[in-house]
């Protein structure tokens, strides 16, 4: 099909654009996705006892901060994926594709899942920040603990990535009310705070996904009908 467009009129239905925004919208979750997982995948990398003793070898400091730094770089790349997200949504309202029941229901989830949400207002300002600045300083703590809480129970050991978001609160890209949190949360635990996230922002797109397609159900049908239709026609040949 290289070189072939489809005809002007189809390119032109109203179901045209609607395609290609969805198209767009799921390629950017994917890429949001596979940056999340790479976070994750890298701070559960400290679950495994060989692997955080490596890290943690006092004669090799080196190995501590090069896991820091791999856990920065994919922290940016997963904020990143996060603002380009709300960027596109934003396109899409502007554009009229989020309108009537849909946009009276995809602003009513907004304003539940993220307007307030602070670690979601967090990564927004922090794309801007690490354009700037380094995390003030990423830590990875280690400590013992009972497993399940009793004192019969194994001890066993855990570590984990902290950031002392209160040293960032004065840079101007952060909401009033993110600064607010930042000062009552003056140290975070990252993969705890984003595995709640995580299951928030996959609610709401796996919800966005099917509700915009029943939205639009009548225009997207019409398109992928004709666009079906153009494609057989230019490409089926009579076998005589």
């Amino acid at each position: 099909m290289a070189g072939w467009q489809l005809p002007e009129e189809v390119r032109q239905m109203p179901g045209s654009s609607l395609f290609d925004s969805l198209h767009q919208l799921a390629r950017l979750l994917r890429i949001l996705r596979a940056n999340a997982e790479d976070l994750v995948r890298e701070l559960a990398r400290l679950d495994d006892v060989d692997t955080m003793l490596a890290i943690w070898k006092r004669d090799e400091p080196q190995q501590l901060e090069n896991y820091l730094d791999g856990v920065e770089r994919r922290l940016y790349n997963f904020a990143a994926a996060v603002h380009s997200r709300v960027d596109y949504y934003r396109v899409l309202v502007n554009s009229g594709h989020i309108d009537g029941a849909l946009a009276t229901e995809y602003r009513r989830r907004c304003d539940v899942a993220f307007t307030n949400e602070p670690v979601h207002l967090w990564l927004l300002g922090l794309r801007g920040y690490m354009l700037h600045y380094r995390l003030p300083r990423s830590l990875a703590r280690m400590n013992l603990s009972r497993q399940d809480g009793t004192v019969s129970s194994p001890f066993v050991m855990r570590s984990h990535v902290t950031v002392m978001t209160v040293e960032m609160v004065n840079y101007s890209g952060f909401k009033s009310r993110t600064k607010h949190w930042m000062r009552e949360n003056p140290e975070i635990d990252l993969r705890e705070e984003l595995s709640g996230y995580l299951v928030r922002l996959d609610e709401f797109d796996q919800w966005f996904g099917r509700a915009f397609v029943e939205h639009h159900a009548i225009a997207l049908e019409a398109y992928l009908a004709a666009r079906e239709e153009a494609i057989r026609s230019r490409f089926s040949y009579p076998l005589d």
